[in-house]
């Protein structure tokens, strides 16, 4: 999808067309895998697969289904079933609960087989646990073993690794911690890195991080710079979370109670769901905020729900705490204009 919207541009006749598929599309998925697949949902996903052959035959010369790598429509039905099987739920984030109980032996193992010097194994079993550090928060387990890698990585010749461990191992914390003159140094190290690796493609992470950098101190042209930087480098769900990341930039700081930061907001959190990022979670709070300034009862209600996810789902307590003192924001509110 985010193939054809490039191809398009915006200021193709069909971008907007495209962009409305584009919704209606992820809203059935995040259905399905919600709730589960029947024929209504099937004829209904068939209905826009259909829509979206018709245009990208127009904007691409190509269909929709060749454009993802499926021959026909049935094709793409049974990767969709597949992926809605095997997609972990929102509600359960069941592979992080198995973590909780292991993760300390996971982690003994990581580091013995450092020791031992089965670098690819090593490797293997750090990207495996570094989104859970990062969702937990475990900041001096995942600084320890990333610096240990970094220095098998440099036994090994691995700039690549190395230039990549940099950024997303070292870099991202800081980044999360909004202490971002560290964050910049780590991921010029990192860049540097991998130029030298000629990792071209991996480069993109690097305007990403930098982007959140500046989404989050308010720069939005800067953000939407380095997000089209980091597009041009990646493909398929890496360029649509950058869409997404790159669209709220622009509508977090859009005037708090206007209507177009509270639709744009509403259209991200779906958009967040479908991939299932921790960042749907921030997108509620903003929701929530808004709905606040404009003295909605729907306020709590989103804060919970960032809440909910934060807290039970996801277990990210600096995320987490946010949406909680939000809550007792509006609560505080609520009850002083009684």
């Amino acid at each position: 999808m985010a193939t054809l919207l490039k191809i398009a541009g915006s200021r193709h006749p069909s971008y907007i067309s495209l962009l409305t598929l584009q919704q209606r599309l992820g809203e059935t998925i995040s259905n399905t895998r919600q709730y589960g697949d029947d024929e209504t949902q099937r004829a209904l996903r068939n209905r826009i697969i259909a829509q979206l052959n018709m245009v990208s035959l127009e904007v691409a010369q190509t269909p929709f289904n060749s454009l993802c790598g499926f021959s026909t429509v049935g094709t793409f039905e049974s990767e969709m079933g597949a992926s809605s099987q095997t997609t972990l739920p929102l509600d359960a984030w069941p592979r992080f609960l198995e973590m909780d109980a292991d993760y300390e032996q996971r982690r003994d193992s990581l580091l013995l087989s450092i020791i031992r010097g089965t670098y690819d194994e090593a490797l293997a079993q750090y990207w495996h646990l570094l989104y859970y550090t990062g969702t937990r928060e475990l900041w001096l387990d995942r600084d320890f073993v990333s610096n240990r890698l970094i220095e098998a990585c440099e036994k090994e010749g691995d700039l690549r690794s190395l230039g990549l461990i940099e950024i997303k191992g070292l870099a991202w914390p800081y980044i999360y911690k909004n202490r971002f003159t560290t964050a910049k140094r780590l991921l010029h190290d990192g860049m540097t890195t991998l130029v030298q690796a000629r990792a071209q493609t991996d480069i993109g992470v690097f305007y990403e991080y930098m982007a959140d950098i500046a989404s989050e101190i308010g720069d939005v042209p800067s953000a939407n710079g380095s997000y089209d930087a980091a597009s041009s480098k990646v493909i398929g769900a890496d360029s649509y979370r950058i869409e997404l990341k790159k669209r709220f930039a622009n509508v977090r700081h859009e005037t708090l109670g206007c209507k177009r930061r509270v639709e744009g907001l509403l259209t991200l959190i779906e958009g967040f769901r479908t991939i299932k990022s921790y960042q749907e979670g921030i997108v509620q709070i903003e929701l929530a905020r808004s709905y606040h300034s404009l003295r909605s009862p729907e306020a709590i209600v989103i804060a919970e729900e960032a809440y909910e996810l934060l807290h039970d789902n996801v277990m990210m307590p600096t995320s987490a705490a946010k949406a909680k003192h939000l809550i007792h924001k509006i609560r505080l509110g609520s009850h002083t204009r009684r």
